[in-house]
């Protein structure tokens, strides 16, 4: 206590007797350095939550948040010292380290980064956070916005030389002791704190959007916090082709802009119209509407355009529309995460404002559909104070479009805009939006942001057929698979060698069956002969046959071998790639495959990619339907196999501009489109020559869940993983994994990281490369022998296959909820060849809804080969709040075997501690009968 009196003496001499006095240290050549020191001692820290008053009075009555800037100009010091800064009765400021306060800070992570401090004052008279911005004026005045205006103008105290460039403090780091400097820097006038005439406004309670009198986006503020920025850039811009020559329209290339306002009803609205291009050669006008609901916190854009081109060679290219700038949410940014619909699941990406302070801009870019983009929406939200915001076209059509980021972490900013590409884009003059752009504020997380976009998802056009629980046209066999087998096969010259090859590859695939004991699927490659004088590629691979018919078999045993392994629940399925044409296979083909394929906007043939020996085949024209279900049903009649895999099929094709397909040329929907079209023929015509068919493919966007039964995950996982797929539209269609390779039995972490994910998802173990594991091309010994290799993970497989299909209900048939909260911050991570480092909970998760009964499954695995752990959790009544509840839950522990173990029931909540082996899988159901 002595020590801290004596500490508060030294303080007070310093704020009131001392004069400031310059130093200059080791920072960045553009800084100049100002402190508050004492001649003598300095101001220094002793303990972790000392704090030095600073007694002028700056701050104006009401009480608010300032923004200011700061540095960490040695990185030696980010991991012990925490600088925040405190407000005391609304007339001073503190500043502390470590401390506790309403104010925060954040460490960077490099040498002489810049750091962003926020705080906040409450209002305790109405229990609200108020905003003041503080802006540097001169050396000697602030002033003071509240809330977004301006209140007052104060002098600041002489004696304390706020000069040019700010403000330096000195003080100590509080674990070693050592001289610490921070730097608040001289804040300029931000650019939407400037007042602006002329504001255009719509407003409901929570929400403020303010447009510039040209239009353009001023800034959108949900309860008084700044969310959104134009930050002076164009909310839309127009990019119109003449031959090899582009060039921009936007809201500056206008001469007359107005506006029309209402705010009648339950939805206010602007509508803006541009007229008067500066442009002499292009006559026309860009018209967009911006809607916000009364009641609802959710924003609308659309667009519309039309022009008259002089000259017959110009046309809208693209459209860039929104375009803004999105802000950190809440007052702690380090706890906001980005959430994008990435590979197979979606990508959390923690920080976003922050985590590159070492780059200038980081940009991120997905193409919609592809197989980076399955979805269409992202979202950013607070962690801490559970605040999000959900933005997407919501686009039932399913055009092509562009989502890009660009993060500013100086600014701590994020550059979001929309790029869409328009229907017959080589030729065309008019654009009308097909949907409506939305932003939607939400409280929650990722999985809040999900079942928004869910809630839109369910009522689309593929998903009419309802969840896989409910549908008749696929098989039950499907359903009910456990592991999916990749069989490469070979080729030999000589043929009684290649019947060989096939009677050991599928005598060890029903070795598997008997071991795992459930319905499974071998996907069989490399089924046809391989002619290396014929084929534009020169050695054999899995894309042997290339759209071309009538080549044989590698040796007439295999359809024997299927027909067999169809008896005892080993199903196979025939790959074929749905858009390559092999063109040197057959001349007199390809001259007739020729004007069948997919032409750039020169109208030149296109390569199924950059260098391939291939032709990408146009999904919409008959001649290549025609040619692709003929290799279909030789499949299906010759192989006896029980369904196709489609690669390359569900994704992003190349654009195409042929005029004598029957489609528009390029750009809209021409995508997705023609793959409907191509697979629903493909489907109808096949189910008639056995109604238990099923497809598959790879990578495949949202919009094909009523035509293809399984999808291939272009991963198993990936860094920064979310089960964003599983949880928007899993229980739609059902999905596979990869890779499960040899490498996997040799690394225990890989193993269950990556299995782990596959079974916590629902998803279809798989795929297990046969060759790598369990053939071994010559066999000896055969599945046994590789079977004793890797005893202990392969029983761990068996044990996932058999929770799998007792939990089938759950895991993969049924409804994603939120997933539970485990208590547990240990990580196990290793590093991937080719997608870098894979880092995910030792502990993880997932609740499912079962359609069957309404029964809940709760799944908690240990992924960690090596460790237990034990953690609290609370079992909760799931059923709606709404609904009347007759019976309390009963809660039992489901065993591998499909036995149950009751362990509560007729009891409102009960919190369980659960402990958990290393590899151990925790399986908890929840009934209500």
């Amino acid at each position: 206590m002595r020590k801290e009196i004596i500490l508060f003496l030294l303080v007070l001499k310093f704020c009131f007797c001392y004069e400031i006095n310059f130093i200059e240290k080791n920072l960045p050549s553009e800084v100049k350095v100002f402190s508050f020191i004492d001649s003598e001692n300095g101001a220094k820290f002793e303990k972790e939550g000392d704090f030095i008053e600073i007694p002028y009075k700056f701050f104006p009555k009401e009480k608010g948040m300032v923004k200011i800037e700061f540095l960490i100009p040695e990185a030696k010091y980010r991991d012990q010292t925490i600088w925040r800064i405190y407000t005391k009765n609304g007339d001073g400021f503190s500043l502390g380290v470590n401390g506790k306060g309403v104010a925060w800070g954040y460490y960077c992570r490099g040498e002489n980064k810049w750091i962003y401090l926020t705080f906040k004052l409450k209002d305790e008279e109405i229990g609200k956070w108020n905003e003041i911005k503080l802006i540097y004026k001169s050396g000697e005045s602030f002033e003071i916005y509240f809330n977004n205006e301006k209140k007052c103008s104060e002098k600041i105290l002489k004696k304390f030389n706020f000069v040019e460039d700010g403000v330096q403090i000195l003080g100590n780091d509080v674990s070693k002791k050592q001289p610490f400097l921070g730097y608040i820097k001289k804040i300029k006038i931000d650019e939407n704190i400037e007042e602006v005439e002329n504001i255009v406004e719509i407003n409901n309670r929570e929400i403020i959007i303010k447009f510039k009198n040209d239009g353009n986006l001023y800034g959108v503020f949900y309860k008084n916090e700044e969310i959104i920025r134009g930050n002076g850039e164009d909310l839309w811009k127009i990019n119109i082709k003449k031959q090899e020559k582009r060039y921009a329209i936007s809201p500056k290339t206008f001469k007359k802009v107005n506006f029309e306002k209402n705010e009648d009803g339950e939805t206010n609205y602007i509508k803006w119209n541009y007229k008067e291009l500066i442009f002499p050669e292009i006559d026309g006008f860009v018209e967009y509407r911006i809607f916000l609901k009364k009641k609802v916190a959710e924003i609308s854009f659309d667009i519309n355009c039309h022009f008259n081109f002089k000259d017959k060679e110009s046309s809208i290219w693209e459209i860039i529309y929104p375009n803004f700038f999105i802000m950190p949410i809440g007052n702690e940014p380090l706890n906001n995460y980005i959430v994008f619909p990435y590979s197979y699941g979606g990508k959390l990406l923690k920080d976003p404002f922050y985590s590159y302070l070492d780059k200038e801009k980081i940009f991120e870019r997905y193409l919609y559909p592809s197989g980076s983009c399955l979805m269409q929406f992202f979202a950013i939200y607070n962690d801490k104070n559970q605040t999000g915001i959900y933005f997407s076209p919501e686009d039932s059509s399913a055009s092509d479009k562009e989502f890009g980021f660009y993060i500013y972490p100086k600014n701590k900013t994020i550059n979001f805009y929309l790029k869409i590409f328009p229907e017959n884009r080589i030729s065309t003059k008019e654009y009308k939006s097909p949907y409506l752009f939305k932003i939607i504020f939400y409280k929650g997380t990722w999985y809040e942001a999900s079942q928004i976009y869910r809630n839109w998802f369910i009522k689309q056009e593929w998903c009419r057929k309802g969840p896989v629980y409910f549908r008749n046209d696929i098989p039950d066999w499907a359903k009910r698979m456990c592991l999916i087998v990749k069989i490469n096969g070979d080729w030999k010259k000589d043929e009684k060698e290649n019947r060989i090859i096939f009677e050991n590859i599928f005598e060890n695939i029903s070795e598997l069956y008997n071991f795992i004991r459930y319905p499974f699927v071998n996907v069989l490659y490399q089924w046809k002969k391989f002619y290396k004088e014929k084929s534009a590629r020169d050695k054999p691979d899995c894309l042997a046959h290339h759209g071309n018919l009538d080549i044989p078999l590698i040796t007439d045993v295999i359809p024997e071998i299927v027909e067999r392994l169809n008896k005892k629940d080993i199903y196979t399925i025939a790959y074929l790639n749905a858009r390559m044409y092999d063109y040197k296979w057959d001349e007199e083909d390809a001259k007739n495959a020729e004007k069948w394929t997919v032409r750039n906007v020169e109208g030149k043939v296109s390569l199924y990619s950059e260098n391939s020996p291939f032709w990408d085949m146009c999904w919409y024209t008959d001649w290549w339907q025609n040619r692709f279900l003929n290799l279909c049903k030789e499949a299906i009649e010759k192989l006896k196999v029980k369904g196709i895999y489609l690669d390359s099929f569900g994704r992003r094709q190349n654009e195409c501009f042929s005029a004598e397909h029957g489609h528009f040329q390029g750009g809209g929907n021409l995508c997705v489109m023609s793959q409907r079209k191509f697979a629903s023929r493909l489907r109808e015509e096949l189910k008639r020559i056995d109604k238990d068919i099923i497809l598959l493919n790879e990578g495949g966007t949202e919009t094909y869940c009523d035509l293809i039964d399984i999808v291939l995950f272009s991963n198993n996982i990936t860094p920064n993983y979310i089960p964003l797929r599983r949880a928007v539209f899993g229980d739609y269609q059902m999905g596979h994994g990869r890779r499960i390779t040899e490498q996997h039995f040799k690394d225990p972490v890989k193993f269950y990281v990556e299995v782990s994910t596959l079974f916590l998802d629902g998803s279809i173990i798989g795929r297990l490369f046969a060759d790598e594991i369990i053939l071994h091309l010559p066999l000896k010994e055969g599945f046994k022998k590789n079977l004793n290799m890797y005893n202990k993970l392969w029983k761990k497989l068996k044990e996932i296959c058999d929770y799998s299909i007792v939990g089938i209900e759950y895991l993969r048939l049924g409804k994603f909820l939120k997933p539970p909260l485990v208590k547990i911050e240990e990580k196990i991570k290793y590093v991937d060849d080719k997608l870098g480092e894979i880092e995910v909970p030792a502990v993880d998760g997932r609740c499912y809804l079962s359609y069957k009964d309404g029964s809940i499954g709760i799944i908690f695995f240990n992924r960690n080969p090596e460790k237990e752990y034990v953690f609290d959790y609370e079992f909760k009544d799931f059923r709606e709040e709404s609904e009347e509840k007759k019976e309390k839950f009963k809660i039992f522990l489901l065993k591998s075997t499909g036995e149950k173990i009751k362990i509560k029931e007729n009891i409102e909540n009960y919190k369980e501690k659960i402990r958990i082996l290393p590899g151990e899988i925790k399986f908890y159901v929840i009934s209500f009968n």
